[in-house]
């Protein structure tokens, strides 16, 4: 029955491609946008939208790929997860990504969403054979050289200055050959603007100053799991262990929401001091049990101070630049050494485990006292441990997940995600965390930055009126039960989006998007005393896009209102793109022009990078934003990108400080970047 289903699809393909299915995302800026348009001041963007793009550049086998991996990619809502898991196991491997349009429920538009994170092996491929042949014949293997700078002179570099010890250069190197469920090496490296090459072993700096490396084997019969050199690991719902997945509150209100279990995976960001380095293993005990474990030691960086015979640190320092003579002073100056396992037990419903995490410091912490910093970490030594579960039935998934620093505080969080129909989905999040829960590495989802001082609920919608029209939001509330940063007293806050698409014909596309949030802040006062007012701020998103042919045609227009005490600001943003795709090349343009009152009305405009590149910039002042993308496939193994970015400003006559400043009312940033595939 599946082969008739296959040949009827095979007929179809070409009038279907040509006339209702829209093109696959291969410009993932523009996936990005309609994901996740809204970014979270407290959150690492970076390396979570790094850790994304890492997906798309390499595909997963449809064939292979499991319920958890599709959850990481934020595309699938549970039900239509079920529906392809269910459609593999009753009918079989798929035998081409276009089989999707057989399963129940996925629109075309979730289709070619879909179509660019996953891949289906040719079927000489899937035949046995050794692990080195596998690895030569692998066509996912590449290296990534990348060059970028800011073109103006910046006062850190004067030759007359005491300031950064490097060159303005900012260069990157990326290596990698990997194969979904079988295997993955590679390594990074990175020099940053300022920073400077040498070998210097004593200093734990070979050439690059920064330095990422991983060999990976998987379904290696019961070894599910085996990896060396950096890694980061995702289980529960970020409480332990979050990695750099999980973008939190956005315009994507229920696939966000919960985070999957992927267990380890190799760390592959240019964002340091975020993972772990060591060996990392996971051992199938039964079919339905498995075991994780793994040990780690890394060195942080960390400014220390020494007091009569005593050495202590005030602060972990996590920018990773190492440019002036204070950032070398504070480079990998403690070594942090880490154990963890975990045992989980999975059915087809059921995921459900037990995780423990100690953290070991060579020096103690001391920080400086704070109104809101009385809880922070203190000592040379932290343990966590907690439990989690995961429970799928037809229409809805509940998971919770809890954890306890031992000797302190807990943290809990818990939700559910369903389907009220097949038009509309719901998502329900409860979360409290103590004010003295620590975890290092958490990521779960929440207001602040850290899963700590913090209790709130969420609830989000989605509904589709019809494949062209789509309407979802979120309402969250939540509170500090204790002092926080820039707030000297408990308070609370809320916080709520609506977005608004339509779809008029197939190339064009509309949205609308509204959102408030209001959280207490402080304001000082000619007494020196600090008042906690209410900060409320506003924001409107509106978008059009148009594809014509090879042409893209995209006007993003964002608004904002900041109202603090008797003051009210503003801002105002307008951005017009041009996209044009040629087989072999494509070009991409933006005029931009912004005007805010201050920095709390900043707006954020993503902006098309290179290939697994970032950008998404604040727009602050009164100015001019510029910049144009170009990508060339020279040949089937070279594709180079070209960038230039400028922002003209027309409130002052210097940018930056410090080391960064620049003279001058304008910035130019130019990037190079050649991908050569082996």
């Amino acid at each position: 029955m599946k082969r008739l289903i296959w040949i009827g699809l095979v007929c179809q393909a070409v009038v279907v491609m040509a006339q209702d299915i829209p093109p696959q995302v291969n410009d993932i800026s523009r996936l990005a946008e309609q994901i996740y348009p809204v970014q979270n001041d407290d959150a690492d963007n970076e390396a979570r939208h790094e850790a994304w793009l890492q997906q798309w550049a390499h595909p997963s086998d449809l064939n292979r790929i499991t319920a958890e991996e599709l959850r990481q990619l934020m595309i699938l809502s549970e039900q239509e997860i079920g529906q392809v898991m269910l459609y593999r196991e009753q009918c079989g491997p798929f035998l081409s990504v276009y089989e999707l349009q057989a399963v129940p429920g996925l629109s075309m538009t979730t289709i070619s969403r879909l179509a660019g994170f996953v891949m289906v092996r040719e079927a000489e491929t899937i035949l046995d054979a050794s692990i080195i042949e596998r690895m030569k014949k692998e066509k996912n293997h590449y290296l990534l050289l990348r060059y970028d700078r800011i073109l103006e002179s910046q006062d850190g570099y004067r030759k007359d200055s005491s300031g950064y010890a490097g060159s303005q250069d900012h260069l990157t190197v990326r290596y990698r050959l990997a194969r979904p469920h079988d295997f993955s090496l590679g390594f990074a490296l990175e020099k940053d603007a300022g920073e400077y090459l040498q070998w210097s072993p004593p200093s734990r700096q070979y050439g690059f100053d920064y330095l990422s490396w991983h060999i990976q084997f998987t379904d290696k019969g019961r070894w599910k799991n085996i990896l060396i050199g950096n890694f980061q690991m995702q289980l529960g719902q970020g409480l332990i262990w979050g990695g750099t997945f999980g973008f939190g509150k956005n315009s994507e209100t229920i696939t966000s929401v919960r985070r999957g279990n992927v267990g380890f995976l190799p760390y592959t960001s240019m964002t340091e001091n975020t993972s772990f380095n060591g060996g990392a293993a996971t051992y199938s005990l039964s079919k339905r049990l498995q075991l994780h474990g793994f040990l780690s030691q890394v060195h942080r960086d960390a400014k220390i101070i020494q007091q009569n015979s005593e050495a202590f640190v005030t602060s972990l320092q996590t920018s990773g630049l190492h440019r002036s003579l204070g950032e070398l002073a504070s480079r990998k100056t403690i070594r942090e050494f880490d154990a963890g396992m975990a045992v989980e037990f999975t059915t087809r419903r059921i995921d459900a485990g037990i995780t423990f995490h100690h953290l070991s410091l060579s020096m103690p912490v001391r920080p400086g006292i704070t109104p809101y910093g009385q809880y922070a970490f203190r000592g040379d030594h932290l343990s966590n441990a907690g439990f989690f579960f995961n429970i799928s039935a037809p229409g809805v998934t509940i998971f919770m997940e809890s954890a306890h620093t031992l000797g302190f505080g807990w943290a809990t969080t818990a939700g559910a995600i369903g389907s009220i129909s097949g038009m509309t989905e719901v998502s329900l999040l409860l979360r409290v965390f103590d004010r003295d829960f620590t975890s290092f590495y958490a990521n779960p989802f929440a207001e602040s930055s850290r899963p700590q001082n913090e209790t709130g609920l969420y609830t989000g919608f989605r509904h589709r009126f019809s494949r062209r029209v789509d309407l979802s939001g979120y309402v969250d509330l939540f509170r500090f039960p204790w002092l926080s940063y820039r707030d000297y007293s408990p308070s609370e806050g809320h916080e709520w989006l609506a977005r608004l698409t339509w779809a008029p014909e197939r190339h064009t596309v509309l949205y609308l998007l509204v959102r408030e949030q209001a959280k207490m802040r402080n304001l000082s006062t000619p007494s020196t005393l600090y008042v906690p007012e209410v900060g409320v701020k506003r924001n409107l998103w509106m978008r059009c896009e148009v594809n014509r042919g090879p042409w893209t045609f995209r006007t993003g227009l964002q608004l904002s209102q900041y109202m603090i005490g008797a003051m009210v600001s503003g801002g105002l943003g307008i951005a017009q793109d041009l996209g044009y795709q040629h087989r072999k090349w494509s070009l991409g343009l933006r005029f931009a022009l912004f005007d805010t009152d201050d920095y709390d009305n900043r707006l954020y405009f993503y902006e098309k990078d290179v290939w697994l590149g970032y950008s998404f910039p604040a727009y602050d002042g009164k100015g001019i934003r510029r910049y144009a993308v170009f990508s060339w496939k020279i040949s089937r193994r070279l594709e180079c990108w070209l960038r230039w970015s400028a922002t003209q400003f027309f409130d002052r006559i210097e940018i930056g400080t410090g080391g960064d400043r620049i003279a001058g009312n304008e910035r130019n940033d130019a990037k190079f970047q050649l991908r050569i595939s082996l």
